[in-house]
């Protein structure tokens, strides 16, 4: 009995580990998807790579608005949930705010700001957000530079473009700021 109990945890774990990878196969979509997976939290999907393949890093960034009208952008570095499954707080890293009131008074003043030059870096290496300050969350999947240069080479490269010279540059390499 501890045999067949072992290899079914064991089972789950891997099921559960390569989800993102096995989800393009319906009957795992529909077994395993719909009748494990039905009771999990929704915050483990949307605030993780859980759905990804586990070959992709995909980093999952958020931009926060809180109950206070700022607007908080990061990456998720962490979550925290409360006993109802409900969202507790985020702990956020490579975090900036929006100063939106010297947008705003700019635009008064007749000037024609870009609103990327408006985002301050905040000082720290974790920025907590409790989950009742949070008013929306935007979420997005990034996939890192990198590897999003070795993708599109291999689209490329699949393309069969005969003697064509395709030229990638990253431009995360000459400027690291996403933003500019």
């Amino acid at each position: 009995m501890y045999c067949a109990l072992a290899i079914e945890i064991v089972a789950v774990i891997l099921l559960t580990y390569f989800f993102g990878s096995l989800s393009r196969y319906a009957l795992y979509r529909w077994t395993f998807g719909r009748i494990f997976l039905g009771r999990a939290s929704h915050w483990e999907v949307l605030l993780t790579g859980f759905a990804f393949p586990r070959t992709s890093k995909i980093r999952v960034a958020v931009d926060a608005l809180t109950t206070d009208d700022h607007l908080y952008s990061g990456t998720v570095a962490d979550y925290f949930l409360k006993a109802d499954g409900e969202l507790s707080g985020l702990l956020l890293k490579d975090f900036k705010r929006f100063r939106h009131s010297h947008l705003e008074e700019d635009r008064r003043a007749g000037l024609r700001p870009d609103s990327r030059d408006y985002w301050t870096e905040i000082p720290g290496a974790n920025f907590y957000l409790p989950g009742e300050k949070i008013a929306n969350l935007n979420i997005r999947y990034e996939t890192p530079p990198d590897e999003l240069v070795e993708d599109v080479k291999r689209f490329l490269k699949s393309m069969s473009l005969g003697d064509s010279i395709v030229s990638i540059e990253n431009d995360n390499e000459t400027n690291p700021d996403p933003n500019k």
